[in-house]
């Protein structure tokens, strides 16, 4: 995760479009679950496909767009 930006309203921006795998932007998300973050995705998946990643998200984020 590359942190880009934190807003006037105390918002995390992060970069993660060039992560190795999914369970690395897991890991990644894990460590935001105490602020508020926008996290920036994308890429192709190489094995697992976005299916696995959006389970992953979903389970860790509060709100998520698609």
């Amino acid at each position: 995760l590359l942190p880009v930006c934190i807003d006037e309203n105390d918002v995390l921006w992060v970069n993660d479009s060039k992560a190795t795998n999914v369970e690395a932007t897991y890991t990644g998300l894990k460590g935001l679950t105490h602020r508020r973050a926008v996290v920036l995705l994308g890429g192709l998946a190489k094995v697992c496909g976005t299916s696995y990643l959006l389970y992953i998200t979903l389970c860790i984020c509060h709100e998520f767009l698609y």
